[in-house]
């Protein structure tokens, strides 16, 4: 049996565990919206976002470790321990336990549709430049559009478009 101050240490930590997690579904929700929607620059942004956050998770999983080496059972899962908790702490922890694998449930299902929505739009990008690579007519008007589209984009950033080096080297 855990102590009553460790077993309340745990469910505090479990608690922050699932508030992370349902920020982190937040997080994936928002993405795959923006991919339905084509949203270019704000997934580029969730990106970012869901990186830090795989970084955070890996410091929650840090302190998982310890806190169940410190109840004498580094390799507990969570519903193993809710049976070890002290008994003022086991409902909580249920409650805790059942929400959080609802939440890791949700999250594994969006991953899944961002990479199936992600894989389906590179799959239609890379069809419409083999089209484009394919015909020499569409290829000098994609040309033609990108380099206006760098042209104006170098002239507002203040960009040289005469090449690489300057003409003095």
């Amino acid at each position: 049996m855990i102590n009553e101050e460790l077993s309340n240490r745990i469910i505090s930590f479990f608690n922050k565990y699932l508030d992370f997690y349902k920020s982190f579904l937040k997080i994936e929700s928002s993405k795959f919206n923006n991919l339905t929607n084509g949203n270019l620059k704000t997934i580029d942004e969730s990106v970012k976002e869901e990186e830090a956050y795989m970084l955070k998770a890996k410091g929650l999983e840090v302190e998982r470790d310890k806190l169940l080496a410190e109840a004498a059972n580094p390799k507990a899962t969570f519903s193993q321990l809710i049976d070890i908790l002290s008994p003022a702490y086991s409902t909580e922890a249920k409650k805790i336990y059942e929400e959080l694998s609802q939440v890791l449930l949700d999250l594994k299902e969006m991953n899944t549709r961002c990479n199936c929505l992600t894989e389906l739009k590179l799959n239609r990008a890379n069809r419409e430049i083999d089209k484009i690579q394919n015909n020499p007519e569409l290829k000098k008007t994609f040309d033609s559009k990108v380099n206006k589209l760098y042209d104006s984009t170098a002239k507002n950033k203040n960009i040289s478009t005469n090449g690489l080096f300057s003409k003095k080297i």
